[in-house]
């Protein structure tokens, strides 16, 4: 089910790339000081796009950082539209520009950046899912190597304290090792409960086991 999923995803990520890639943002703005100032009005008006461009990019970066996006073909072309965007947007603030080419310039960015939003919506949820299954199945994985570990965690907590029930009174050194195996038996429940957490990604599964085997490791090594 997941294979056929995945295939599925993989299309609609191609499809939602070759749109994207067919838009281009090349408008040339007349640069020349002998044009009359652009309007405060068009000039806020570009400060704001240009903010709300910058702000965008960030935003839509930032998630695909998140879910460790592999595809990088449409956010490069995604990218570079927004570049020129932003680009535009400054000329027009700072510099003397044809001011009958502003309003078409900006409502040219208003229309593209709308275009780019409902694409990027598809394109972001695909790779939302797709990071989803490989979430999945990073996890059941560890949950396979867990179930082995805690099954020699259970055999080396029973064989140890079955030696030690058998005792009338324990040494010092004996004491320490019931606490080393109290504490033991506490990360394998650790270990057991992994298939109910929710983890967020690889990196946080990795650091849960790390975290339990070092303190494992500890124990096994003060009861030597």
């Amino acid at each position: 089910m997941h294979f056929w999923k995945f295939l599925f995803i993989i299309w609609v990520l191609s499809v939602s790339a070759s749109q994207v890639s067919a838009l281009t943002y090349n408008d040339e703005l007349p640069v020349n000081s002998s044009f009359k100032e652009v309007s405060d009005v068009n000039t806020s008006a570009a400060k704001l796009l240009q903010d709300y461009v910058e702000s965008y990019g960030e935003k839509i970066n930032s998630l695909l950082d998140s879910y460790a996006s592999e595809n990088t073909e449409i956010i490069t072309l995604v990218n570079s539209s927004l570049k020129q965007m932003s680009r535009s947007l400054d000329i027009i603030q700072y510099k003397s520009v044809d001011p009958d080419v502003v309003n078409s310039v900006i409502k040219s960015v208003v229309s593209d950046l709308k275009t780019i939003n409902n694409k990027m919506k598809v394109y972001l949820e695909q790779e939302r899912q797709l990071y989803l299954l490989r979430l999945e199945t990073s996890k059941n994985t560890y949950i396979r190597i867990a179930s082995k570990i805690s099954e020699i965690l259970d055999n080396l907590i029973d064989t140890i304290s079955h030696s030690l029930v058998q005792k009338e009174s324990l040494s010092e050194k004996e004491k320490t090792i019931v606490r080393s195996l109290v504490i033991i038996r506490e990360q394998n429940n650790k270990i057991k409960d992994f298939k109910n957490i929710s983890f967020s990604s690889r990196q946080e599964m990795k650091q849960y086991f790390q975290d339990i085997i070092f303190t494992i490791k500890g124990e096994i090594n003060s009861m030597k």
